[in-house]
This record gives structure tokens, C-alpha cells and sequence, in this order.
């Protein structure tokens, strides 16, 4: 998680990306099984909305390794769901 690079979305990258909520995913680390990718915007983790890039990573760090997280993001200006690990 620590090379996970996340940004809060404002109206002009929400315009870009097609949502007004979320955290933007600019880059995730090399290996990483949370099956995310540059360009994505988290919407939810597991139902629960973050409040900020911050808060997103703190939600994280509560899991368990190889426990399994459910993200609801929009990637490609299309709301999907998407399941990853996380890791060790």
C-alpha cells in the first residue's frame, strides 16, 4: 500500500473521468493484487465511500493480508466492480 498513489478528485478531473466522487488512482505499486489501475476512481471499498486519499489508505491498512476487498470504481467512464487482494 505504501506505493499506492491516490489523489481526492476535483471538478475539473471529475468532469475528465466522468464522477464528481471518489479518489483518483494515479499509480499502484508493481505485484499489487488489488487488481486497480492508473485512471481508476474508487467510489467504495467494501459499501463504505473514503473521505479522502488519506482516509481511503487507512480503510485498507485494516484489513488483513490476503484478505479479499470488493472496490466499486469507475474506469473508463464505467462504474465496475472490481475484487483484489490485499497484500502482504
Amino acid at each position: 500500500l505504501a506505493q499506492l498513489e491516490l489523489a481526492p478528485l476535483n471538478s475539473e478531473l471529475g468532469r475528465y473521468f466522468g464522477t464528481n466522487d471518489g479518489i483518483l488512482v494515479i499509480r499502484t505499486p508493481r505485484g499489487s493484487r488489488l487488481n486497480l489501475q492508473g485512471g481508476d476512481v474508487i467510489l467504495t471499498v467494501d459499501g463504505r465511500a473514503p473521505e479522502g486519499p488519506a482516509h481511503l489508505l487507512r480503510m485498507l491498512r485494516s484489513y488483513n493480508a490476503r484478505e479479499e476487498v470488493r472496490f466499486e470504481v469507475v474506469r473508463m467512464r464505467k462504474r465496475e466492480v472490481v475484487r483484489g487482494v490485499i497484500g502482504q
